[in-house]
């Protein structure tokens, strides 16, 4: 017997000695008494069923890349204290031209750390390129894909015992390697001690500017090892076709976003510069001035923009002037090693000079299943 079901009968064996032993008198004056534990076990009931309804881990909502690497960064607090005080010379946890660190990176002020001083946050965005895409995992350091690549024909009416119309589709056979995202940052113990919250900021620093780097590859990676394959390659996109060079950029994205559909696609995300993501918000009428959004470009509170449903999504890792619209469909990020942040006691010198490395790095690739998932175009006018 279970605790849950034990204390169940507990609960209805005391209310059953209350009721047998109390005459109507009594039971009168512990009427208050009496509702109480209605109510405890009533609520003991609805706990159970909360318990037992409760999300598995897979129905659970996945958490963002901000959450996990919280959530690790708190779970590892406890290592970093071995590691300074060389019980472990190493740990790691995973998250989905450069000098060593010490106290004279810290600087400014009288002294080397001002009493009361919090390091100032990292660098942090909202969101990554990596947010508008499908992520799977990958086993070995090549993904087999099947590549859309056309074909002819299509259904058309027949009339009774006329040959039927034939079609083909073509695929190709192609596969994406596995590539290794990777830097690394030492600094002393000293400035481990004395920097409040370092460890934190450390952490987040190294995942951010992992970041910055794979945003620029799934955009711009030329393909070339060890260089990902990025949406903005060539012959991963279908060229956007405005109706003139001299379009609005708004007029460019809504063509573009039919472009797509028109293709028998399904848009869910457009990538633009931050500097072109302003010019949208502040799309002025030419003549009032005014700003002027069409009824089918939404804001929310927050600024995000969509269009036509659309989102939009700023990086500073997409070009100026040219915009990425992508069905997600039609892409998968791979991945053969999460991101892992990893701290090394030994290390060269590391044990003579005490200093600590770290180290990000992921192994990933991109797969593109055809250059029609994806319109790309330019904001330029000339």
């Amino acid at each position: 017997m279970n605790t849950e079901t034990e204390l169940r009968e507990a609960l209805d064996n005391l209310k059953n000695q209350l009721d047998a032993k109390l005459d109507s008198k009594v039971a009168k004056e512990t009427e208050p008494l009496r509702k109480d534990l209605d109510a405890t076990i009533k609520a003991f009931d609805t706990l159970q069923v909360r318990i037992k309804n409760a999300p598995t881990p897979i129905q659970a909502k996945e958490q963002s890349f901000d959450g996990q690497l919280r959530e690790e960064i708190f779970n590892n607090t406890d290592n970093f204290r071995k590691l300074q005080g060389r019980e472990i010379k190493s740990f790691k946890f995973d998250l989905k031209a450069v000098g060593d660190m010490s106290l004279s990176n810290v600087t400014g002020g009288s002294r080397a750390i001002s009493p009361g001083l919090v390091v100032v946050p990292s660098d942090r965005r909202a969101r990554y390129v990596r947010d508008f895409l499908r992520i799977g995992s990958m086993e070995g350091s090549y993904l087999p894909i099947l590549q859309d690549n056309g074909g002819e024909g299509a259904p058309a009416p027949t009339a009774e015992k006329a040959l039927k119309p034939q079609l083909d589709y073509e695929l190709k056979e192609a596969s994406a390697k596995a590539e290794v995202i990777a830097g690394w940052v030492r600094f002393s113990e000293q400035f481990l001690d004395d920097v409040p919250n370092a460890q934190n900021w450390l952490v987040q620093k190294l995942t951010e500017s992992y970041m910055q780097a794979e945003d620029a590859q799934l955009l711009t990676g030329n393909g070339t090892s060890p260089n990902l394959s990025g949406l903005n390659t060539s012959g991963n996109f279908t060229t956007a076709t405005p109706t003139a060079i001299t379009d609005s950029p708004i007029s460019k994205l809504i063509q573009g976003i039919l472009q797509l559909r028109t293709l028998g696609k399904n848009p869910t995300g457009v990538i633009i510069n931050p500097a072109d993501y302003a010019g949208l918000l502040l799309n002025a009428s030419s003549g009032s001035g005014v700003f002027d959004l069409p009824s089918y470009v939404s804001v929310s509170p927050f600024g995000q923009i969509s269009i036509l449903g659309v989102p939009v999504l700023d990086t500073p890792a997409q070009t100026a002037e040219v915009y990425t619209i992508i069905d997600n469909a039609g892409s998968l990020l791979a991945v053969r090693q999460n991101v892992t942040v990893e701290f090394f006691e030994q290390d060269t010198d590391n044990v003579q000079k005490n200093m600590i490395t770290a180290r990000v790095e992921s192994r990933i690739t991109l797969a593109i299943y055809g250059a029609a998932f994806n319109v790309k175009g330019s904001f330029a006018t000339t």
